[in-house]
């Protein structure tokens, strides 16, 4: 936990979300923890400066979430991921960078990042993505989003059933499979299939791409992201 070295900080309640930050500037590391910190049902449970140790650490420590720099030395925080996510294939990934660069943010998006953050972020938006990352949505860029769809998919959004594009829609204004099927009044399996040939019929990775592809292309009437930062759903339930 960061605090002042020899003062005894609060107790923190059971249901703590625990965060880790890998990060190799120590200034920007240490600030952003003590922020994030700050939020009462928030704590960062450990530090890395460097790929190598953030595998070991997030191995070792199991948080529930990681705001991983992509520009790690040692082991860069992509590849940091991938070692990271076969031991530990739930965990929540944040990434953050310095740099809008369009090959970035496609490597993040291949190796599936929950979220994607530049390092002028606000603080509002950081604690913004990590609170819904956790909940299975994902806060992304929508400039490097949308140029990467553009440059990288090519689909067949045509080929879409009519309840296709219903499930589409629900996903569009956020709703969790559970919630689908219940609305649509099929099982959760369905759902699951629905979401699945989505994804084939369109080329995309996850909720997010499916959600900002389809309001580029009309195929849900009324959706527009956030012009700034993206609240784009990519529930993995």
């Amino acid at each position: 936990m960061i605090g002042t070295e020899g003062v005894r900080e609060p107790p923190r309640p059971a249901e703590m979300t625990r965060l880790f930050i890998a990060d190799d500037q120590t200034l920007f590391r240490e600030s952003l923890a003590g922020m994030i910190s700050g939020q009462p049902d928030l704590v960062v449970i450990g530090q890395a400066a460097d790929g190598e140790e953030a595998v070991r650490q997030v191995v070792q420590l199991q948080p529930d979430l990681v705001l991983m720099d992509i520009g790690l030395p040692k082991l860069d925080g992509l590849q940091a991921v991938a070692r990271i996510r076969d031991r530990l294939p739930a965990i929540k990934v944040i990434a953050i960078t310095v740099y809008a660069s369009e090959s970035l943010f496609r490597r993040a998006m291949e190796a599936k990042v929950d979220s994607f953050l530049l390092k002028d972020a606000r603080l509002e938006e950081v604690i913004a993505a990590i609170r819904l990352t956790l909940r299975g949505s994902g806060l992304f860029n929508i400039r490097l989003m949308r140029s990467y769809l553009a440059r990288e998919r090519v689909s067949n959004p045509d080929a879409l059933t009519d309840r296709e594009l219903e499930v589409l829609k629900a996903l569009a204004e956020g709703s969790p499979n559970r919630t689908i099927a219940r609305i649509l009044k099929i099982s959760d399996k369905t759902v699951r299939n629905h979401v699945s040939n989505i994804y084939g019929k369109l080329s995309v990775n996850g909720r997010a791409e499916a959600v900002l592809f389809a309001a580029r292309e009309g195929l849900v009437p009324g959706y527009e992201p956030a012009p700034e930062s993206a609240r784009l759903y990519a529930s993995r339930s």
